[in-house]
């Protein structure tokens, strides 16, 4: 079992980024992570994940999305993600393990 993910470090301190853009990109590569075999996510699995509405949400992803630092490609059930990641960037974290 791998206990690590890898992050963007750029991320973190990326100017163009809001707080919101921060968590949804997380969210993403969290949710990327989890469920391997699938990239298609609807807004409603982000919103219960990270807990931000629904606009927020496609705000960010819109966002992200312009900027290049994910893909996002509309599907009928929810939209596609691709993460646009800069391996010499990234730095391997552990998961936080959920309590309870």
């Amino acid at each position: 079992m791998n206990n690590h993910i890898l992050v963007d470090k750029n991320i973190l301190t990326d100017k163009r980024l809001s707080s919101n853009d921060r968590i949804v990109y997380f969210a993403l590569v969290a949710l990327l992570d989890q469920y391997k075999d699938r990239s298609n996510f609807q807004y409603i699995e982000i919103s219960k994940l990270i807990g931000l509405a629904r606009s927020s949400i496609q705000k960010s992803t819109h966002h992200l999305n312009r900027i290049k630092l994910i893909k996002k490609i509309k599907k009928g059930n929810g939209c596609e993600y691709i993460l646009n990641f800069d391996e010499k960037c990234a730095t391997s974290v552990p998961k936080i393990k959920s309590v309870g």
